[in-house]
């Protein structure tokens, strides 16, 4: 294996390109109990359009139905119980970008991982399997709608895309999961389950070697390429400025999506750390902002922001709960603005980039969360622990611009009131 030159971060980890393509990671920690493995595959809710020239579109949620059908195997064995029997907590999630599958163990973690891999690469479906799951799958989206929360955010991507199809709920439609079938299922683990299209990811005291034979014995001997997903044409602006849906809720939900545009040449780690900075010094804790809003009665303990990143595009989304949401976005726009003209102060910057340096670093020792960020990076065709560097470069100017790019025109918000 080749060790990463980890900078600052002092890790040892190590990473091996296999003959078949699958890219492997061992974040070495040594003395520590818990071991996490992680398989995950670039193939998510957005990837809609088969590989290939040509390709037909597949029903929305597909992704998200395979996670949940790739625990059967062909000789009766349920996955999960399997675990249960090493002293495992296995799980596995699907996002818009990308569906993982993982463990954490402190015993057996060599058992474990044969069998994470023996499972992600043994597609078993039945007609009458698949049919039960849909019924399942169906009580998931109507629970998910009856959910203030996830309605707020799968209304809020409605409304600010409109070609993408991160506009669509990660798990489908009703309409669009009644089109899935058995063969829907095969042929899209064949075309996205590839070793070249996923990455195998362990973090703990673990044995770099080890892993490698492991990945290199089990894993499938064919040849296949990275899925690039194809442009949509997104515009800049929003798709709609607001949107209003009733539910009962004790106070007014709401949730604001800046839609911006990653800049040429910025890697999308470097845009979301950029981002992130920004939107620290604009609205964090720390802020004058956030002070203002807290003693006017705007907002409370539930406000909170984050970049959201995906294949083709991301946004800056703001959630909370107020009794005059128009008002948080006007006050957010208009520091925004303000910010932009006058510039960063240098001190509030350089504490908000500490803080933010600070929260990346206490990832490192969590060796599941450390596993899905290298996963996620290393999906999106960049690196991890490229971090560093990007922290050292990231200045208040750079920040400012990304507050620059704040409009009304590429700013929606939707309300959930009663």
């Amino acid at each position: 294996m080749t060790a990463i030159d980890t900078g600052v971060m002092g890790e040892l980890a190590y990473t091996e390109k296999l003959p078949n393509g699958l890219a492997v990671f061992v974040m070495k920690k040594p003395g520590f109990q818990k071991k996490a493995g992680m398989l995950a595959v670039n193939y998510g809710s957005d990837h809609i359009m088969l590989p290939g020239a040509g390709a037909a579109a597949t029903p929305a949620g597909v992704a998200h139905f395979l996670e949940h059908k790739m625990f059967d195997m062909p000789d009766g064995r349920n996955v999960l119980q399997v675990y249960g029997e090493l002293g495992a907590s296995p799980n596995a999630f699907t996002s818009h970008s990308m569906t993982a599958y993982h463990f954490e163990a402190t015993e057996r973690f060599g058992e474990c991982l044969e069998l994470l891999l023996d499972f992600v690469y043994t597609p078993y479906y039945t007609p009458e399997s698949v049919e039960k799951e849909r019924g399942i799958i169906g009580q998931e989206l109507s629970m998910y709608r009856d959910m203030p929360g996830m309605r707020l955010f799968e209304e809020l991507l409605a409304l600010t895309y409109v070609k993408h199809p991160v506009r669509l709920p990660i798990g489908g439609t009703h309409a669009s999961v009644a089109e899935i079938t058995a063969r829907t299922l095969y042929d899209c683990h064949s075309a996205f389950y590839a070793p070249a299209n996923m990455v195998l990811c362990a973090a703990g005291d673990v044995e770099p070697d080890e892993i490698v034979e492991m990945a290199a014995r089990i894993s499938p001997d064919r040849a296949s390429e990275r899925y690039i997903m194809p442009e949509t044409g997104e515009p800049d602006c929003v798709g709609g400025l607001e949107l209003t849906v009733d539910m009962d809720v004790p106070l007014p939900l709401f949730g604001i999506a800046v839609k911006l545009r990653r800049p040429d040449g910025v890697s999308r780690l470097e845009w979301e750390t950029l981002i992130k900075l920004a939107s620290e010094c604009l609205a964090g804790m720390s802020s004058p902002l956030y002070s203002e809003l807290y003693e006017d009665g705007l907002i409370d303990g539930a406000f909170g922001f984050d970049p959201f990143m995906f294949d083709g595009g991301s946004c800056l989304l703001f959630t909370g709960q107020s009794r005059e949401p128009d008002a948080v976005r006007g006050r957010l726009l208009t520091e925004a603005r303000r910010l932009s003209a006058d510039g960063i102060p240098a001190e509030l910057f350089e504490r908000v980039k500490r803080s933010c340096w600070g929260a990346r670093m206490r990832i490192l020792d969590a060796p599941l969360d450390y596993s899905r960020q290298v996963a996620a990076r290393y999906l999106a065709g960049e690196d991890f622990f490229w971090l560093p560097g990007i922290f050292a470069r990231a200045g208040a100017g750079a920040a400012a611009g990304v507050l620059r790019r704040i409009t009304e025109e590429n700013t929606a918000i939707v309300r959930i009131t009663r």
